[in-house]
């Protein structure tokens, strides 16, 4: 039987091609979808349009074959989108579903899960598949409601490169049900992302089997998944039959654990735990006999239910539902460094809830404990039947069980490795650690969820799906840009080159050289007076004793290096690059010795004349891309949250000085482009930040004071033209508004689309510059006494390339020569 419970008007069918040259069946809507499900056979693939399909109930006991299975598909670039009371039955054998977007999803009353494997009649699935779809915040309108994302049915199924996102309520994300033994189903490569924490039990993103199968064999296999900020309760996988297997995940900033809470004989190999000191981060703990925890890399974990690694003491006569000692429990080969709390507790839970048999049969051999500063002790326990060897414990922590045979105290330096994991050496700088079999290895974001999306953090004037693009390999925006930024990022790496506030000669007169210091580009010695002071001003002629004197080359340098590290992190997924690119926003911002001050009381300053001035805020509009910039880094997993917090304070307060100093507030009252960069760093700052309400005003007042008083119903910028350069100003305000649209995108805005009342758009001024963009030198009819730049208008017209598909746009960009930071302008399409 296969249901759908919709009905519309039926209509033709549309045939497209698959790349394996397989017809597709195009349906438009649910009654083509009932028309064409009774008729699939082996081989047939059907795909859903682009679009919403809403309350959309569906099930499926058709039967492919393993060579031909029936798939059932959205668009391969994400746009079906299922919604309302939805869900999905897999009855049948050798089925695929993928490529669709669940969002804001509840299954209808009675619904085990949105996907289920097997339907109202019981019939279990077999061989099926369920891969590259997203699900993302699918909660029930009633809190207390209690369902699965996936549940599991049958045997060799498998779930796969999908993105599970923002569940907030009780029932686990993808569940085992063990109706029969040796279900042998595969969960890999799927990004598992922001649980939040429950009140209870059921919030697991993973469980397979529940206590009553605990003797069953489950020989399931979870392998290359990405836990990240999972923090629904103690077990992020639980796992509750005998031989599974946990490989090569990774658990980043997750409060949980893998717990192995009932059954035997599991294998926990090649994972990765990093918890940035994240609270409540744990390891693994093991309960049941013959678990084997080997190859494994724990990192920064403060440490949840009494260690990294737990051995579990047993209940005498324990019912399935309760603890079984850890025997012939084998931990081998485990890295546990910066952690804190215990590094090995060897009797977890003993004398506690009538547990009193310790683990007997124990094996503990060529594991390296190294505890932060926050760490209490490296083993903690004692047992009657455990054997240890070759084991490395780091000197300097003496708490804790040093007694056993097979220990051996080391003093160790610890640094990171070429894969951004840290490898301890002797004080002779050699390597005190091997692995034992493959190492554990840090997942890319591009091997996770599907291939059509990477799952970012909200960004501001950067497109995010240019830079999942640029994540997964397929940004196809410009010949080499990519590879040449990222030969570059490796120069960075080997030249260790960084930037100080401190480092400029010149002692800004607030006499603390961590105050950012610069001078007004067109104010030159006065040539009347013997110290050459007041300085004078030469509209459009650089002074070059601004560079020299100023902190504003060094602050572009490395803003100019943190991206070129950035978007070489993006693009290879190899951590060093991020690991530097933080180590120079440490440097820059918040060493004690060279972080600069959050102000800019001496921008800009004018000698004999002022010591700094509002027009000064224009030298930091960098920070807008470099917002962008740290926002990427949290994706890295070399980074710390007290990091990531102190610069998001810093920034927090630099917004207070550019909102409420004088100098801020004379910039803002700018009425040409300076008023206009203000608002786009002021913008900038304040969605990083998070403040919606600040950024919504913001934008309110570019639309009913900047774009009417600045520009005109024919697209002149009259402030901009009467300047000696007035190609660049008008050129360069218009790429200021051009980021703010962009911005304005995760607001709803969308300031192309604006005209004022008097006729004046952000799209009439765009059209009147770009009559002379292919060649200003000799179509420009006004004042330009420098170079003529063209790096702004490209930005702008890549911007609006993205906002509207018009080939109009390309042909621009086309006779417009590529600025060096060509690539930063097309991420912003």
């Amino acid at each position: 039987m296969i249901t759908l419970r919709i009905l519309f008007l039926v209509t033709s069918l549309n045939l497209l091609t698959a790349g394996n040259g397989a017809d597709i069946q195009l349906v438009r809507t649910p009654a083509e979808l009932t028309a064409t499900l009774g008729s699939l056979e082996a081989g047939d693939i059907l795909q859903l349009d682009s679009g919403v399909w809403d309350s959309l109930e569906l099930t499926l006991d058709v039967s492919g074959t393993p060579d031909a299975p029936i798939v059932l598909k959205g668009a391969e670039d994400g746009s079906t989108i299922i919604t309302g009371r939805s869900s999905i039955e897999i009855g049948g054998s050798h089925i695929t579903v993928s490529d669709l977007r669940f969002e804001g999803v509840e299954p209808p009353e009675g619904a085990e899960a949105i996907v289920s494997f097997r339907d109202s009649e019981k019939s279990m699935a077999y061989g099926s598949r369920l891969s590259n779809c997203i699900f993302d915040s699918c909660n029930p309108d009633d809190p207390e409601r209690r369902y699965a994302w996936v549940r599991l049915y049958g045997q060799e199924n498998r779930v796969d490169h999908n993105l599970f996102s923002n569940q907030k309520h009780s029932g686990v994300t993808v569940q085992v049900r063990m109706k029969l033994a040796d279900a042998r189903h595969r969960i890999d490569h799927n990004h598992f992302l922001d649980r939040e924490q429950g009140d209870g039990n059921g919030f697991e993103c993973i469980q397979i089997g529940q206590s009553q199968d605990s003797e069953k064999a489950g020989n399931c296999l979870v392998d290359s998944n990405l836990f990240e900020r999972c923090d629904g309760e103690t077990e992020i996988i639980s796992s509750k039959t005998d031989s599974n297997t946990f490989r090569s995940n990774v658990f980043l900033e997750s409060s949980g654990s893998l717990t192995l809470r009932h059954g035997d004989k599991c294998l926990v190999e090649e994972n990765i735990f990093i918890g940035k000191g994240k609270h409540r981060t744990g390891g693994v703990r093991v309960i049941g006999s013959g678990h084997t925890v080997r190859n494994n890399y724990f990192e920064g974990l403060s440490g949840l239910t009494g260690g990294v690694i737990v051995l579990y003491s047993g209940i005498p006569g324990s019912p399935l539902n309760g603890y079984f000692a850890a025997d012939r429990a084998t931990i081998k080969n485990n890295l546990i460094v910066d952690c804190g709390g215990i590094g090995l507790y060897l009797n977890g839970g003993y004398g506690e809830r009538g547990r009193s048999i310790l683990p007997s049969g124990v094996t503990i051999t060529g594991n390296l404990i190294d505890l932060g500063k926050n760490g209490s002790a490296q083993i903690v326990g004692s047992l009657p039947d455990v054997e240890f060897s070759d084991n490395v414990l780091s000197s300097g922590n003496e708490a804790g069980r040093s007694d056993f045979q097979g220990l051996e105290k080391m003093r160790l330096t610890i640094p990171r490795d070429t894969h951004g994991l840290l490898q301890p050496n002797n004080e002779a700088g050699k390597p005190v650690f091997a692995w034992n079999g493959d190492n554990p290895r840090l997942l890319k974001r591009s091997e996770v969820g599907p291939s059509w999306h990477v799952a970012l953090p909200v960004l501001g004037a950067l497109n995010a799906d240019q830079v999942g693009r640029l994540i997964r390999g397929d940004f196809n925006e410009g010949d080499g840009l990519v590879e040449a930024v990222i030969n570059k990022a490796s120069l960075i790496l080997k030249e260790q080159r960084s930037y100080t506030v401190t480092s400029n000669e010149r002692i800004p007169p607030s006499g603390d050289i961590r105050s950012y210091y610069s001078t007004g580009p067109y104010w030159w010695r006065n040539p009347d007076t013997a110290d050459g002071l007041p300085y004078v001003r030469r509209d459009g002629e650089f002074n070059p004793e601004r560079d020299i004197v100023s902190d504003r080359p060094a602050l572009h340098a490395m803003v100019d290096d943190v991206w070129n590290l950035v978007i070489a992190y993006l693009a290879t997924g190899e951590e060093p690059y991020a690991l530097y690119a933080q180590k120079l926003l440490r440097i820059w911002f918040l060493d004690t010795k060279t972080g600069m001050l959050p102000d800019l009381n001496h921008a800009q300053a004018i000698p004999g004349v002022t010591d700094g001035r509002g027009t000064g805020i224009i030298d930091t509009l960098v920070f807008v891309e470099l917002v962008d910039a740290i926002k990427l880094l949290e994706l890295s997993c070399t980074g710390t949250l007290s990091g990531q917090t102190q610069i998001r304070e810093w920034f927090g307060t630099f917004l207070e000085w550019l909102s409420y100093h004088p100098n801020g507030i004379a910039e803002r009252n700018a009425k040409n482009n300076h008023g206009t960069a203000y608002d786009l760093q002021q913008l900038a700052i304040a969605h990083f930040l998070g403040k919606s309400n600040l950024s919504a005003n913001i934008l309110k007042r570019v639309k009913e004071k900047r774009i009417p008083n600045q520009i005109t119903m024919e697209g002149l910028q009259p402030l901009e033209l009467q300047r000696s350069r007035s190609w660049s100003y008008c050129t360069e305000n218009l790429e200021h508004f051009a980021r703010i649209a962009a911005i304005g995108r995760n607001y709803g805005e969308n300031l192309f689309a604006y005209k004022s009342a008097e006729g004046a758009s952000l799209l009439t001024a765009f059209d009147f510059l770009a009559s002379h963009a292919c060649d200003p030198a000799v179509s420009w009819p006004h004042e330009q006494v420098t170079e003529w730049q063209t790096e702004y208008l490209y930005a702008t017209t890549s911007i609006l390339s993205g906002f509207f598909q018009d080939s109009r746009y390309d042909r621009i960009l086309e006779c417009i020569p590529a600025p060096h930071d060509a690539l930063l302008s097309k991420l912003m399409k």
